[in-house]
């Protein structure tokens, strides 16, 4: 049976040229000496046209991004778990079977292990220690805080989840999202921190875990209006909470030595949300390190036709290799798009579903 190349990739939405997932995945591909490429496919919609090259011998996986998130699940053979729970797909994985050579599209979601694995290696780099995806923190030993609403919420959510981070509190303006989030999350011990005395009572709750990793989903602007400010209160009030960490021996995830926030906005990359945590001494994380994480997870699951975790945060791609992409991407400029966007939806009709 002749296996097909499956070489080709893509980032499918619209707009998409800007993005730098182009040269991040095409420079892995080249330094692994492979003839695999990947390229932007500029659509608005779900056509027909998407779905056949999601379909063709020669597809080897791709990126979704805004707008189809969500829409595209119901087009697709299998939804992973980790998808699921955070109600988006961003990767599509083709996995064969062996015996068949038949494939199915598998949807899966790498945007919580972009969260989770950037927290991880800052956390591996204070403690000298490297960690696989089955490491957690002890129970009732650390908690976190995401900031924000919408996708990039719901992934730092179920990121620390999936950490052994909990309570998980939240703070956001918006009730309708944190309304949205315990929805999405039903299961998970979240609380939404509303003003300063709340908080400072919820924090300073008997055997309440300290907070130990914070990620910030909103926009890199300095507050204007008096809402806004007051959620810039609220996060250095937290920020300033005392931290004394126990030394821990444990196989499972160490307490770090300095708190870790990850911001995932990454214009500019030095956000005032991570300049105030520097100078309240927490470890800054830029978004763009959540950006390389999630892509070198994609990249590792279209190497191996393999769309679980395990493999996701795995070493098939190298450590000479995963080296110089992060160099590669920290170095980039912003990618300037010259002229419109051709939005190839425009031409082709709609892609029937499989739900």
């Amino acid at each position: 049976m002749v296996v097909p190349a499956r070489d080709k990739h893509y980032l499918f939405g619209y707009p998409v040229l800007h993005s730098a997932s182009p040269a991040f995945h095409n420079l892995i591909f080249q330094s692994m000496n492979t003839s695999k490429t990947y390229e932007c496919w500029s659509t608005s919609r779900i056509t027909q046209e998407m779905m056949d090259v999601v379909r063709s011998p020669d597809f080897g996986g791709s990126s979704v991004t805004m707008p189809m998130k969500v829409t595209v699940m119901k087009y697709l053979d299998e939804i992973t778990p980790e998808a699921k729970a955070v109600g988006a797909v961003n990767t599509i994985v083709p996995v064969l079977n062996p015996s068949t050579g038949a494939m199915k599209a598998v949807g899966t979601n790498t945007d919580y292990l972009g969260v989770r694995n950037s927290l991880l290696r800052q956390l591996g780099i204070q403690v000298n220690r490297t960690f696989s995806s089955s490491n957690i923190f002890p129970a009732g030993q650390a908690a976190a805080l995401s900031i924000g609403g919408g996708g990039a919420a719901r992934s730092a959510i179920y990121a620390m989840h999936t950490m052994g981070l909990a309570p998980i509190y939240l703070m956001n303006r918006d009730q309708s999202e944190i309304d949205a989030l315990f929805e999405c999350f039903p299961g998970l011990p979240l609380v939404h921190l509303k003003t300063i005395a709340q908080a400072e009572k919820e924090l300073a709750e008997p055997g309440r875990p300290p907070i130990v990793a914070i990620v910030g989903a909103i926009p890199a602007y300095l507050p204007v209006t008096d809402a806004e400010r007051s959620v810039y209160t609220m996060i250095t009030h937290v920020l300033t909470q005392p931290y004394s960490p126990s030394p821990s021996d444990s196989s499972d995830l160490p307490l770090p030595h300095q708190r870790l926030f990850l911001d995932m906005a990454y214009r500019p990359r030095n956000t005032p949300l991570l300049q105030i945590a520097a100078a309240l001494n927490w470890e800054p994380i830029g978004g763009v390190q959540a950006m390389i994480e999630q892509g070198l997870a994609q990249s590792r699951m279209w190497q191996a036709g393999d769309a679980s975790v395990e493999v996701a945060c795995g070493d098939r791609i190298g450590d000479d290799v995963m080296v110089k992409a992060r160099d590669f991407v920290e170095r980039m400029a912003d990618v300037v798009v010259v002229g419109k966007e051709y939005d190839r939806a425009q031409d082709s009709p709609d892609a029937p579903s499989r739900v």
